[in-house]
């Protein structure tokens, strides 16, 4: 029983080390990723503009700082796989931007290592040949022993550091990563909660048997569109058109309807470029802001038709209303996430 259970924790650490080095390449690639699919042609495939493509092969040590016996194992396997995948995708007219080994051994081409401080245990990423003549020779006489075919041009060893049974260790640079993506994009959003809903949505991609099924970058940014228009209260432009006692309700079914539109980033441009063209006869701001969400809210309808069957047209045009308040209150930061990402 023992021995069963070291080797499901050692499977479950592996597949949460997966999905976090999923997001950091991702967040790495932003601008010209446009999907992501786990336990794809790779443990992480990222599929880029111009039909670019990065596998990854993601190999974790359950104690990465003393145990090396199983390095030299994951790097030959590592390469034969991502061998293998580079030739599928080129098969498939993809051109290959990287192969990657991501792992989180802070010496993933040696088994003699020492046991490594915590001072020398941090990220790290290197081209083939940006590595030692030393270190490229491990590799060079891994692919000639075993055949392997190999392009060492794109070819790129990355150490993510992910260890302990502390979560605020072990997700420590992952979230770093995403903190440094929140800030350069000025939005206050919290790290912590961003990667719990990024892990969930990466980790229910990767159970799909399908492999044509890909987590597209839309999908995986709308969790933050939702955080920054998230609110309890009612917009104040509406609120003394409503019942108070429906106040709870209204907010309770935006939460809802809001997080279904997870499928359709479009929605939210959608609109803002409809309230961009509306012209309300050189009105204040204000009003134009009032006047286009009166005037428009039921050619928005159909997006929500399937979230919308336990509502009555009374709620269901309120909520719409709070959708699209919410939406144009928050478009500057909406637009500088569609442009940073590249969306």
């Amino acid at each position: 029983m023992g021995n069963t259970k070291r080797k499901a924790d050692a499977t479950l650490f592996g597949f949460d080390f997966q999905v976090n080095a999923a997001i950091v390449l991702f967040l790495e690639n932003i601008k010209d990723v446009e999907s992501l699919r786990l336990e794809g042609e790779e443990d992480i495939d990222l599929y880029l503009k111009d039909d670019f493509c990065i596998f990854a092969q993601a190999k974790a040590v359950r104690r990465p700082r003393e145990d090396f016996h199983h390095v030299k194992d994951n790097l030959r396997k590592s390469l034969q796989s991502l061998s293998e995948a580079a030739k599928s995708g080129i098969a498939q007219n993809r051109k290959i931007k990287e192969l990657i080994f991501i792992t989180n051994s802070p010496d993933p081409l040696k088994e003699n290592s020492h046991e490594v401080a915590i001072s020398n245990y941090f990220p790290v990423q290197q081209n083939f040949f940006d590595l030692t003549k030393t270190e490229q020779g491990i590799i060079q006489n891994e692919l000639s022993e075993r055949k392997i075919e190999l392009d060492p041009s794109v070819l790129k060893i990355q150490i993510l550091p992910f260890a302990t049974d502390n979560e605020r260790e072990r997700y420590k640079f992952i979230r770093q990563e995403i903190h440094d993506f929140l800030m350069r994009l000025d939005v206050n959003i919290s790290d912590t909660i961003l990667l719990q809903l990024w892990k969930s949505d990466i980790f229910c991609s990767g159970t799909k048997r399908d492999e044509s099924l890909v987590l597209e970058k839309k999908n995986i940014i709308w969790p933050m569109i939702v955080k920054i228009t998230d609110t309890d209260n009612i917009p104040k432009i509406l609120a003394g058109d409503l019942d108070e006692a429906l106040t709870e309700e209204i907010i309770q079914g935006y939460h809802s309807i809001i997080s279904a539109q997870s499928e359709n980033f479009e929605f939210a441009i959608k609109v803002l470029s409809d309230y961009r063209r509306f012209s309300d006869n050189n009105r204040t701001r204000s009003e134009k802001y009032k006047n286009f969400i009166k005037l428009n809210w039921e050619k928005y309808i159909d997006n929500f038709s399937s979230e919308f069957l336990d509502y009555d047209s009374e709620l269901q045009e309120t909520i719409i209303k709070v959708v699209l308040c919410k939406i144009i209150e928050n478009r500057i930061k909406i637009n500088r996430i569609k442009e940073s990402v590249g969306l």
